[in-house]
């Protein structure tokens, strides 16, 4: 159930990096250790990218990790119990450095893959309940992420309701829409706007519409009066 590839804020907390099952078998099983890694080339990403990795146990914080100076880190685990041939799912969640121009650690379109790293063989680990023994992973492969790529800022666009839902001749309004920044105002540059216009087939019972020179306005008051500068 990890989340698909999203874009996030630099500077947020608790951002959702991925989810990890843990699966256990023939006795209850404490979990003290799970080993981590930043996959993905070295180009895409760097471990000052994110300040501050944790592992929860539904809404329960039951681990931390920091990937000082290193793609790998192991969180030290309380509290979490693997169930005798049952699963434990875990949420991996992360704080995302700030983006600046001068003291910040956050890469302008780092894309943050924090995974599970099977290749260390003793990085993830528990304690049987009823042996006392430890107890190593054995699975045979890294997770995989689709990631979360990060900005100092970006675009939001929400629908907006237009003055009439009924088409008449002449000028109309079709569609109205709010772009804002995730970061306040004038945190974001808008290059391009696109359009796309679907089309039915003519009705019989309903008739026809036809739609001709399209326009787009923009402004930059709520009240559709102020045009945008330029």
């Amino acid at each position: 159930s990890s989340p698909s590839y999203t874009i996030a804020a630099a500077g947020t907390s608790g951002v959702t990096l991925g989810v990890l099952r843990i699966t256990g078998t023939n006795e209850n099983i404490t979990l003290d250790r799970v080993a981590l890694q930043l996959s993905g080339v070295a180009a895409t990403s760097s471990p000052g990218n994110v300040s501050q990795v944790y592992i929860f146990d539904g809404a329960t914080q039951v681990g931390t990790a920091i990937f000082a100076g290193s793609r790998y880190a192991t969180s030290t685990i309380t509290g979490v119990t693997i169930p005798a041939n049952g699963s434990k799912v875990l949420t991996v969640k992360g704080d995302l450095a700030s983006i600046c121009t001068n003291g910040c650690a956050g890469t302008e379109g780092a894309l943050i893959e924090v995974d599970y790293d099977n290749a260390d063989s003793t990085g993830t680990q528990g304690r049987g309940v009823s042996s006392g023994s430890t107890i190593n992973r054995t699975s045979t492969s890294d997770t995989d992420v689709d990631g979360v790529r990060v900005f100092k800022s970006y675009p939001t666009v929400a629908k907006l309701a237009v003055p009439s839902s009924t088409l008449t001749t002449g000028s109309v309004v079709l569609y109205r829409f709010s772009v804002k920044s995730n970061v306040g105002e004038n945190g974001t540059s808008i290059n391009e706007i696109t359009a796309n216009v679907s089309t039915s087939s003519a009705s019989t019972a309903n008739g026809t519409t036809t739609v001709t020179d399209l326009k787009l306005y923009a402004y930059s008051d709520a009240g559709f009066s102020t045009g945008v500068y330029g």
